[in-house]
C-alpha cells in the first residue's frame, strides 16, 4: 500500500536539469576582468534559475567569490528548419533549450597565478 502511494506521487515529479555552462572572461583595458558565465537547462524540469548567482573563486589567497549578474534568459532551442517542427520552450519537449546568461562587475583578479593554476566554479545545492 505505501509503494503505490509513493509511486503516485513520483508519477507527478518534475525534475530540474542542468546541462552544462561554460565560464570565461574578458581583460579590460584598465587591467580589470569581467567574468562572464552561460548556464544552460532543460526546458521540461522546473526553473530554477534566472536570479544573481556567485561563481567560487579557488586557489586566490583574497578573493573567494565573484558575484554574477543575470543578465538574460534566451530560448535557444534547435530550430528544425524548412518543413520541421519548431522547438521552443513553452512547449516543454525533449530538446528545448534554455540559457542564463550571467556577468559580473569589473573586477580586478590580482597576483600571479600558483602553478596548479586558479579554478572558477559554478554549483547548484541538492542535484
Amino acid at each position: 500500500m505505501i509503494f503505490v502511494a509513493l509511486f503516485a506521487i513520483v508519477q507527478f515529479g518534475r525534475a530540474s536539469h542542468l546541462m552544462g555552462g561554460e565560464i570565461t572572461w574578458e581583460c579590460q583595458p584598465s587591467g580589470m576582468f569581467i567574468v562572464y558565465m552561460k548556464l544552460y537547462q532543460d526546458c521540461r524540469g522546473s526553473q530554477i534559475l534566472g536570479g544573481n548567482e556567485n561563481i567560487d573563486v579557488w586557489n586566490h589567497p583574497t578573493l573567494s567569490q565573484i558575484s554574477m549578474n543575470f543578465i538574460a534568459e534566451n530560448d535557444i532551442s534547435p530550430s528544425c528548419g524548412a518543413g520541421g517542427p519548431n522547438i521552443v520552450c513553452s512547449d516543454e519537449v525533449p530538446g528545448a533549450v534554455k540559457e542564463f546568461i550571467y556577468a559580473s562587475d569589473p573586477i580586478m583578479i590580482s597576483g600571479i597565478p600558483p602553478s596548479q593554476g586558479r579554478f572558477f566554479t559554478w554549483d547548484v545545492c541538492c542535484r
